[in-house]
């Protein structure tokens, strides 16, 4: 959803405009929250749990706290290793863990390396 600024948060206004700014700004939040559900964009990072290495270098550049430490253990419940998890609550897709992902075992769905690759040919043609 965000923040919604409003009035002289936004930039200088006067009184009228600033409220017809707030109003618009609080229908806005409104229509957020009068749903039950909430649809989103499917496009969300996804990790590839036998490529990762753990080396976490993903989790301090989301911005939205989207990365978490996920662990794999065996049957016995032995600890075999530790990778990076993306809550999909949080994430919105915007890239940068796999960007800095040197394993490349982060994608975002839908912009596979393959895919986007095509479209820079196709465009550069």
């Amino acid at each position: 959803a965000g923040v919604f600024l409003a009035g002289c948060a936004h930039s200088p206004k006067d009184i009228p405009e600033t409220v017809a700014q707030a109003s618009a700004a609080a229908a806005k939040a409104l229509g957020l929250i009068t749903h039950d559900r909430l649809t989103r964009e499917p496009t969300i990072g996804v990790v590839n749990e036998q490529s990762c290495n753990g080396c976490f270098e993903c989790q301090p550049v989301c911005a939205y706290g989207a990365i978490e430490p996920k662990e794999i253990r065996d049957r016995k419940g032995t600890l075999l290793q530790v990778v990076a998890a993306i809550n999909k609550g949080l994430c919105q897709g915007c890239g940068a863990c796999a960007v800095t992902c040197r394993s490349k075992s982060i994608e975002v769905q839908g912009f596979r390396d393959d895919q986007l690759f095509a479209e820079i040919n196709a465009i550069t043609r």
